[in-house]
């Protein structure tokens, strides 16, 4: 009787350690799934601000001089102000 009683105890706390180490796992893969979508949402708004700031769209020639006489008229009426 003592013997079936201890291996009854000896089932019920492996059932619990299992309980426990499924929900840990669990655990684990909610939060790496949470970090991957916010690595992955951060990206992409960091790429959206880089190409919508930073990135300038590649002139000709033609169009480079012509910005910049643009851009030369523009302070020159600044000046006169």
């Amino acid at each position: 009787m003592k013997q079936e009683l201890e291996n009854m105890n000896y089932i019920f706390v492996q059932d619990i350690k299992n309980i426990i180490e499924q929900g840990r796992i669990a655990a684990y893969k909610a939060v790496n799934n949470s970090m991957i979508e916010t690595y992955w949402h951060n990206r992409n708004i960091s790429t959206q601000y880089f190409e919508r700031h930073f990135k300038q769209p590649q002139l000709s020639v033609k169009e480079l001089r012509r910005e910049i006489e643009r851009q030369k008229t523009i302070f020159a009426l600044q000046q006169g102000k």
